[in-house]
């Protein structure tokens, strides 16, 4: 196990009771993996320039999807979880998003294509059956473990066939609700609002037999860029979906391209053997156990979280999403455990999840959190009469003066060297007007 440090104080008002945490968690805190993990993530950052939170992340949603429903954690008896996680890479095209994803969910592909040798084999033997036996023998089903491309129906009728659960992997998260929205009426969003309780499922259809899922295990994995992200905020307040994702900001942060520098064959065949070992952690179906300490600090984990979303200063839309982080870090308590092949939940696998948890708040906070400021966005440009890239980038910049130029330029959906040359000529042209008004 590698060294391990808690990073973070706080420190509680005594006669209001607020609560501060004196830490940012603007990294991904890589320790929470095993040793040998951890220096993989770092060797693909420096030798290849996969961005570690995006390679970590991507080792998470293939650990969930191996374990699914073989572990759960029971906090109370209204309160047992499984491990599954909703993952978005967000960033814009060219920062390595699909690719970084691609190397950690390897071993989940090569198992899809024996499973799929398996299913041929036994489809094959059923086909030769008599037709008076094979009404006496099941129809062989293909086992699986992650889809790409999938519908509504079709993903119940897998999930039902696969008890651990499925993984979805998607270069495009936009273009799966599409896919699932395919046929009228297919309810994919009230599925997977569904899906991510987890719990039974019922599907009651007219056409066809009603279908039952004992146990939905969905995890999802996949990319979307910064505009895509905001427009579904915008349409999906209501219903709580856009506060169900861990968001992960791809900033293309990416070093000097070096031919010579690789991942040696050894770490490659370490994660190999390490993915092999999960699997085995999943061969039996568990109820996680609680070490005595590791319930107190899940206990005061949870209310620090808790303090977060009453205070004053906290945004509504961040108090919406705190309350599903819980949900998070009770599954992440799973995860972490697992990995150092535990059953037991111990302190030091609260504090690492803890820690997790956090880094996707900040990174929450810092992707999706204050698209709720539309509004004042669009009063501003109707104010101004900005309708153009760089009306509307003078005018955000004189407005919204807390907002950063990259963010301006996400906004706007132009490029940062475009706004700070409009900044910079609005600063030193005096002939040019304040707004160019077109």
């Amino acid at each position: 196990m590698s060294k391990f440090k808690q990073q973070y104080d706080f420190e509680v008002d005594l006669e209001t009771g607020d609560y501060k945490e004196n830490t940012t968690f603007e990294k991904f805190p890589t320790n929470i993996f095993p040793e040998k993990i951890e220096n993989l993530i770092n060797l693909l950052y420096t030798n290849v320039g996969f961005e570690k939170s995006v390679t970590a992340s991507a080792i998470l949603f293939a650990l969930s999807t191996v374990i699914g429903n073989s572990k759960q954690i029971k906090v109370k008896n209204t309160w047992i979880d499984t491990p599954n996680l909703w993952l978005a890479i967000v960033g814009k095209r060219g920062t390595m998003k699909s690719p970084t994803i691609k190397f950690p969910v390897v071993p989940l592909q090569n198992d899809e294509k024996r499973f799929a040798e398996e299913y041929e084999k036994d489809i094959a033997s059923w086909n030769r059956l008599e037709k008076d036996v094979q009404k006496h023998e099941d129809k062989p089903t293909r086992q699986q473990r992650i889809t790409t491309d999938i519908t509504t129906e079709g993903l119940i009728k897998l999930i039902k066939e696969n008890s651990k659960g499925i993984g979805i992997i998607k270069d495009e998260l936009n273009g799966l609700f599409k896919e699932m929205n395919r046929y009228q009426g297919a309810g994919a969003l009230e599925f997977l609002l569904s899906a991510f309780t987890g719990g039974q499922y019922i599907k009651n259809r007219a056409t066809q037999d009603s279908i039952t899922v004992d146990n939905v295990f969905l995890s999802i994995i996949g990319t979307i860029q910064p505009q895509v992200l905001k427009s579904m905020a915008n349409n999906n307040t209501d219903n709580g979906f856009i506060d169900r994702w861990l968001y992960v900001k791809s900033e293309n942060k990416i070093p000097e391209f070096t031919i010579d520098s690789d991942i040696d064959a050894k770490y490659i065949e370490s994660y190999t053997r390490f993915m092999v070992d999960m699997k085995n952690m999943s061969s039996d179906n568990k109820v996680m156990l609680w070490a005595t300490k590791a319930k107190s600090e899940f206990q005061d984990s949870i209310n620090k979280i808790r303090h977060q979303m009453r205070a004053e200063e906290t945004p509504q839309q961040l108090s919406a999403y705190l309350a599903k982080m819980e949900t998070y870090f009770a599954r992440f308590c799973i995860l972490i455990a697992v990995m150092d092949k535990d059953i037991t939940i111990e302190k030091i696998h609260v504090q690492k999840a803890y820690m997790l948890t956090k880094f996707y708040i900040y990174t929450a906070n810092n992707t999706f959190i204050g698209f709720d400021n539309e509004e004042e966005i669009n009063a501003i440009y109707k104010m101004e009469g900005a309708t153009t890239k760089k009306t509307k980038v003078l005018a955000l910049h004189q407005h919204m003066t807390k907002m950063k130029q990259a963010d301006i330029a996400e906004e706007v959906g132009c490029n940062i060297s475009y706004v700070k040359r409009t900044v910079g000529d609005s600063k030193t042209n005096k002939q040019i007007p304040k707004y160019d008004r077109i």
